[in-house]
Parts: structure tokens; C-alpha cells; sequence
């Protein structure tokens, strides 16, 4: 920030994004009727500029053009600018992104750069550009406004079709059931794509695509496939020794720029920590595996010590960079890391451990923290056991780490997104399911709570952001939310988080759901409309907001009986399953945990009387991810309880499945021996029937 120069029209935003431009030369607006009314009043073009504050090349393009009085005095002669935070309006990225990519010829990415009629219709898009380029790019399109506009608009109607297109969701001529065929190619689909020896998607850059291996995970439930769960498996053990994963301070970076998971790009983000949690949660729940429970305490730790405000939720990112260079807070010079310890035995201890070399095993003589699965070597060469080196590694970490803390951090994105929040409030879920500790589960109603009061007025609406400045809630703000509310149900059986959830469930389909084409789109119907509204339906390195409801859906249907829920859930999955001439999983990995539950009716588990959160832990601990789970301590409203009757001093476990409940049993073992039984018997009945 400049403090000589005047403020531009940013100044007065909350987002950390668009606070870092608000003292460019370039005369930026933020998104609204005051940019698009100067435009509209002067005859200029827009230009739509989209980041987000942990965005290197963003960083980049601001220090080279942005800042600089020359682009400035170009941009403010000929255009109106407009600065975004893709992360508050993504329904703004989502638009001039389809752009990019129906203008063609250049990667997309961000900083996300559009260029558009006063109305808003986008002409054409790209992304970073070096000073020189971008100044040639102004100076050619506005002497295409002075001399040809009508080539302008010509290509901002061919662009306006092409997006149109693209927010189509064809309706289902007829219904394709969700056969174990089906299953089978969709999972091929996914695994076609995998690195069996190193993990993730073949080839590079390598992201973390959390939902993915939810998948396959479920998936090997299901049908036992024993390579779905070696990709999982695989991608876990590697993205947790990688340089992807922060040796000394537990998380995630957002992605690697290589096959191996070794070199990040060192921003983190929320979204990704928060899936990674309730991934290897989930994968210890199935394996026990100790290094998984390992990563969760040690990400939950991250997020907690770096993002986690006074109220209990939780900030957006950090940066990639400090000292003006990606990843310094994170990389070490061999010599460095000899200063930190006491004594030369450490350092070599060290150095093997986590592959340290002299000259570096990174850009610049730096090393990056990584390791190996086997340590056999190191243990014979210093003659340690096997725990008496874990014990020193977390000795040298821990000296490490507070060597590293003196530092300059980071920048810190302090924006708090319900969405993000959402899938946060889910992860600690997820790990009290798991391990039990009772600060995760404190947590996460500390979480709801604030947030309910915080981020939803007394009509149930959401908002985007928490502060001053209140944007709309999207449709993902809603499904995150109510995914997180259903989970924090299930391990307290508190009836306030699933019939708030039921609540904004309703309020989702009286503004976001159009009865006509049957479909949830992802603004609602009070905010002002842009030039496109579309539905989010595919599924990336966050799961689409679709497929997110309509799992919801289906939950609630059970818990509250409701048969439309269901429906609804059914129609939307058909739309996806008739959206694709050859159907990549890849895309649509959340909607394949719920074709599972439609394909394979879930359990249902309802458990009544005073033991019924002790018993619903014990239950937990073990991977279920083909139950819906009920239960009250005494009296409760909700319907799926409502014939569950209990008159002894004991606890009951209800089991039901379809429209069949069996005799109530005592213990979570013996639970879990029935619903073995009922499945082997259904396996039998399946396979008797293919004879």
C-alpha cells in the first residue's frame, strides 16, 4: 500500500483482495451499480479484473501493471475497472471465466482479466499478461471501440451463446437406473486417470481433489474393489509425506507443481484443509492407520493456530508468499537448518530424515521438508528403534518450529466465508467421529452457533461473508452449511442443528430452486441479476453446490420423511447422468457417493435412551459411510424417532433399511454384527437372483 497516493473506489471493502489494489493509480471499483452506471454514463468498456488474495501471479501483475502510472492512466482514460474477489463472488468469476475459455487460445487462471460491454456482457478474456502485453491488449481494444465497436459487440453475442450453452442442464428424456454396471464405469473412469505409484491424477500439476477419494473410499465399501482402495491409499501416504504437506506445521498447500507432491504452490487454502481432515478421518476410521490420525490432529492444529478468530470460525488463506518470494516462510538453506539445532547429530538425524541436501533439493540452494515411508535405513545408521525416532523427529520439529516462527509470516486472507466455514464445521465432525475428543465436537458447536447467529437472519437467509458489508448467501454457502449441520446432529443429537438445517433447506428451494426446469441454480432470487445465471453441477476441488444439496437432500429425506426430498435428489442425480456423452466420473465424484445411496438403500440407525451419544461414538468410530444416523437422549421431534419408542432403562438401537425395522439390539457391537449379517444376506439374495 502506498500511502501518497489518493485511495481508489476500494477503499471502503472489507475483502483483503481487493484492499491490496485500493491504492493502485488504477481508479478500481468494487462489483455493483455505481461501476456499471459510469460505464453505462460515459460509454466505456468494463474490465473485470478477478483474484484472490493468496494469488501469486495476481501479486505479480499488480506490482507490474496495476501499480503502475502508465497502465493506470490507459485503464482510466478508455475503461471503467472493476477488481473482484473470486472466493466473495464467485458467481461473478464463474461468468467471465466461461468467457476465458470460450474466448480461447490461452490457458485460464487467475488473475482473471475481462473485458466487457457496459452492460456487462463479456467480449473476450484471458488471464495474467506481462506490462508490455497488457498495454498493447488496451491500446488495441480501445482503438476497436473507437474505430470497429460493432466487432465488439459481435463477439460479445457469440460469447453471451456460448455461455448460455453452458449453463444448460439438458432435461432427462428417460431415466438411466444406477446399476452396479454403472457404478463400475464411473469408478473405471476415475481409475483410468490414477497414479498407483505415486498418487493423485497421472501427470502434473497434482491437486489434492479430496471428494475423489471420498469416492473410491466408499466405493471399496461397497463392492470391495481392491484398486479403489489402493488409489486412496496411495495418494494419502504420499500426499502426506510430500512437500504438499507442511512437515513442521501440519496442512496442506493448495497444489504441487509436480508429479511427486514434492514442490507446493505454497498458498493454503481453508477448503482444501478443512476436505483433507474429513478425508483422512474417514480413511482412518476404515484402516486405523495411526499416520492418518496423525495428519488430522497436526492439520486441525494448523488451522487452529493460523486461522481460527477470537469467535470461533475460521479465516480463508494464507499466502504463497513472504519476503517478496513464494514460499520462504517454509524453505530452508542447509546451513540454516544446522544453526537451529544444538548439535551435529541432530542436523545429520535431520537431514535424513527429510531428505535435506547441501546444495539444495529446490530452486535456489533451498530445501524443501519431505520424507520417506520407510526408515529402516536411519534407524540401523543412528541407532534408534522405530519409536525412539519419532520420538527425536518431533523433538527437531518442535525446535524447528520455533526457529520458523520468527520469521515474516504470510499474508493472512482474513475473510470468513459461511461456505468455507460450512466445510470446516463438517471436518470436525468428521474427526470427533473418529478419535472422540470432545474439544472437536466443542468446537464445531461453538462454530454453528456463531455462525447461525452471525451469518443467518430470523427468515433463514444467508449471508456470504460475516462483517460489515453482508453479500447474499450462494447455493454453497447453504449446502456446505447444511452438510455441516447434519454432521454436527449425528454426533450430539441435538435437534436444533438438523431441524435449522431442514430450515434453510426450505429456504433454499423457495430461492434457488426453479420448479419449472427442476434445477437449484447457484444465486438466489433476491440478488440482483448478471448477464447469465447458472447451476454449479459438476464437481472439482470443491464439490459442487448441486451435488452438495442434493446428498443433503436425501440425508433429510430419511431423518424427516420426506419423499419429495428423495424425488428431488433422484431427478437431479438423472440430470447429471444425462449431461455427458461419455460420463467422467472425475467431474461428478460427489454425485457418485450419492448414486451409492441410490443405488444401495443406506442402513438406518436410530438410537434412544440416555446412553445414545456414547453408543452413536462407539458406532462411529467404524467407516459407515451406508448409514443415516438418528438418535435422542429423551423426546424429540423429528419424524424418523417418532415410532421409536423406548419404555426399559435401556438404550435401543434401532435398524432399518427400505420400509423394514428390525427387533432392536443393545451395544454398537451388535449393531455392527447385524448390519454384517443383513448385508451378506442381501449379497446372497443378489447373487442368487443372477442365477
Amino acid at each position: 500500500m502506498q500511502k501518497d497516493r489518493q485511495p481508489n473506489q476500494l477503499f471502503a471493502e472489507q475483502s483483503p483482495y481487493l484492499l491490496q489494489h485500493a491504492y493502485n493509480p488504477v481508479n478500481w471499483y468494487p462489483w455493483g451499480e455505481d461501476a456499471l452506471q459510469k460505464a453505462a454514463d460515459e460509454h466505456k468498456l468494463l474490465i473485470i479484473s478477478v483474484g484472490y488474495a493468496a494469488c501469486h501471479w495476481c501479486h505479480v501483475m499488480e506490482k507490474e501493471s496495476f501499480e503502475d502510472a502508465q497502465v493506470a492512466e490507459l485503464m482510466n482514460q478508455y475503461f471503467v475497472s472493476i477488481k473482484v474477489d473470486r472466493e466473495e463472488r464467485p458467481d461473478i468469476d464463474d461468468i467471465y471465466m466461461n468467457a476465458c475459455h470460450l474466448s480461447g487460445r490461452r490457458s485460464c487462471g487467475w488473475p482473471l482479466n475481462a473485458f466487457a460491454l457496459p452492460d456487462g456482457r463479456p467480449f473476450w478474456a484471458s488471464t495474467y499478461f506481462p506490462k508490455d502485453q497488457w498495454l498493447d491488449i488496451l491500446r488495441q481494444i480501445a482503438e476497436i471501440k473507437q474505430n470497429e465497436p460493432e466487432k465488439l459487440t459481435q463477439a460479445a453475442e457469440e460469447i453471451m451463446k456460448g455461455i448460455k450453452q453452458m449453463s444448460l442442464i439438458p432435461q432427462p428424456v428417460e431415466n438411466i437406473p444406477i446399476s452396479q454396471k454403472f457404478l463400475e464405469n464411473a469408478c473405471n473412469s476415475i481409475l483410468e486417470q490414477q497414479d498407483f505409484k505415486l498418487g493423485g491424477r497421472q501427470g502434473q500439476p497434482k491437486f489434492p481433489m479430496p471428494v475423489i477419494y471420498q469416492f473410491l473410499l466408499r466405493y471399496h465399501h461397497y463392492f470391495n474393489e481392491s484398486k479403489a482402495i489402493n488409489a486412496v491409499r496411495t495418494t494419502l501416504d504420499n500426499m502426506m509425506m510430500g512437500g504438499i504437506y507442511d512437515q513442521l506445521g501440519g496442512g496442506f498447500a493448495r497444489y504441487s507443481v509436480d508429479s511427486y507432491w514434492f514442490a507446493p504452490h505454497f498458498e493454503k487454502m481453508l477448503y482444501d484443509n478443512a476436505q483433507l481432515v474429513s478425508l483422512y478421518a474417514a480413511m482412518h476410521r476404515f484402516s486405523k492407520n495411526q499416520e492418518y490420525k496423525k495428519v488430522v490432529f497436526e492439520t486441525l492444529g494448523f488451522a487452529e493456530r493460523e486461522w481460527l478468530t477470537p469467535e470461533g470460525i475460521f479465516y480463508s488463506a494464507l499466502d504463497a508468499d513472504s519476503e517478496g518470494e513464494e514460499g520462504r516462510y517454509y524453505v530452508w538453506k542447509a546451513e540454516e537448518l544446522r544453526q537451529a539445532f544444538n548439535h551435529p547429530q541432530d542436523s545429520a538425524l535431520f537431514f535424513d530424515y527429510f531428505q535435506i541436501v547441501e546444495a539444495g533439493n529446490w530452486e535456489n540452494a533451498y530445501n524443501i521438508l519431505y520424507r520417506k515411508a520407510d526408515n529402516q535405513d536411519i534407524e540401523t545408521k543412528f541407532g534408534l528403534t522405530k519409536n525412539e525416532l519419532e520420538c527425536k523427529i518431533e523433538e527437531l520439529k518442535s525446535i524447528l518450529f520455533e526457529f520458523r516462527s520468527s520469521r515474516i509470516r504470510p499474508l493472512l486472507d482474513h475473510k470468513m466465508l459461511t461456505s468455507w466455514n460450512g466445510l470446516m464445521l463438517k471436518a470436525y465432525t468428521d474427526a470427533y467421529k473418529a478419535f472422540q475428543l470432545a474439544e472437536y465436537k466443542n468446537n464445531a458447536i461453538r462454530m454453528a452457533s456463531f455462525i447461525l447467529e452471525n451469518a443467518m437472519d430470523k427468515n433463514y437467509r444467508l449471508f456470504r461473508t460475516f462483517g460489515r458489508k453482508k453479500i447474499n448467501g450462494f447455493l454453497d454457502d447453504y449446502a456446505n452449511l447444511i452438510a455441516g449441520l447434519i454432521g454436527l446432529y449425528e454426533i450430539s443429537f441435538d435437534d436444533r442443528w438438523i431441524f435449522t438445517a431442514k430450515n434453510l433447506t426450505d429456504y433454499a428451494f423457495e430461492h434457488f430452486y426453479e420448479q419449472e426446469t427442476g434445477v437449484f441454480y447457484f444465486t438466489s432470487d433476491l440478488d440482483p441479476p448478471l448477464v447469465s445465471r447458472s447451476s454449479e453441477m459438476t464437481d472439482n476441488v470443491i464439490p459442487g453446490a448441486g451435488s452438495v444439496m442434493s446428498m443433503n437432500l436425501y440425508v433429510l429425506s430419511k431423518l424427516f420423511r420426506e419423499e419429495r426430498f428423495a424425488r428431488i435428489a433422484d431427478e437431479q442425480m438423472q440430470k447429471v447422468i444425462n449431461s455427458a456423452e461419455r460420463f467422467d466420473a472425475t467431474f461428478y465424484a460427489n454425485w457418485m457417493q450419492l448414486s451409492l445411496l441410490l443405488y444401495r438403500e443406506p442402513f438406518e440407525i436410530s438410537i434412544v435412551g440416555l446412553n445414545a451419544t456414547d453408543v452413536a461414538a462407539d458406532l462411529m468410530q467404524h467407516y459407515l459411510p451406508d448409514v443415516v444416523l438418528s438418535g435422542t437422549k429423551g423426546q424429540s421431534e423429528l419424524p424418523v424417532l417418532a415410532d421409536k419408542i423406548n419404555e426399559t432403562d435401556k438404550t435401543l438401537i434401532y435398524i432399518c433399511r427400505g420400509n423394514t425395522c428390525f427387533a432392536p439390539v443393545y451395544s454398537a457391537e451388535d449393531a455392527m454384527q447385524m448390519i454384517k449379517n443383513l448385508k451378506n444376506e442381501s449379497q446372497e439374495n443378489f447373487e442368487t437372483g443372477l442365477s
